[in-house]
């Protein structure tokens, strides 16, 4: 879901983080120490067998460790050779504070993520829900 603001201008001075094809971002269990901006190429999130989301340019990760304050609650890595600019969370929050649209771009990204969420587990409810004993 890629984030809808023009606010690459204020991460311009950000560290960059180079990936190849495979390399693991973030492990889950890992700290999170940082959010990321896929600035090219795309990142998976997912854990085991599972993923949940193609993250690709204009796209944010890792965002929800620094908003809670935990570990990282799935793994991400590069689908492709990827530049990704990482955001620290001091950083991240002055983003926030400072622009109010930028704090509600993360928020809308949040929404639809778990809006999709939710659609997958009341697909998989239905496929196996047992049926009712008469």
């Amino acid at each position: 879901m890629t984030l809808n603001f023009n606010f690459i201008e204020n991460l311009k001075g950000e560290p960059r983080v180079s990936l190849r094809a495979g390399d693991v971002l973030f492990e889950i269990g890992d700290p999170a120490d940082s959010m990321y901006f896929v600035e090219s190429g795309m990142v998976r999130i997912g854990t085991g067998q599972f993923v949940f989301e193609e993250a690709g340019d204009g796209t944010i990760v890792g965002e929800l460790g620094i908003i809670d304050g935990t570990a990282r609650s799935a793994t991400g890595w590069a689908a492709v050779e990827s530049t990704l600019i990482k955001v620290s969370p001091d950083r991240f929050f002055e983003l926030v504070r400072d622009n109010p649209d930028f704090a509600l771009a993360i928020m809308r990204v949040i929404a639809k993520r778990l809006r999709i969420m939710n659609r997958r587990v009341f697909s998989v409810e239905s496929i196996v829900k047992p049926a009712t004993e008469n």
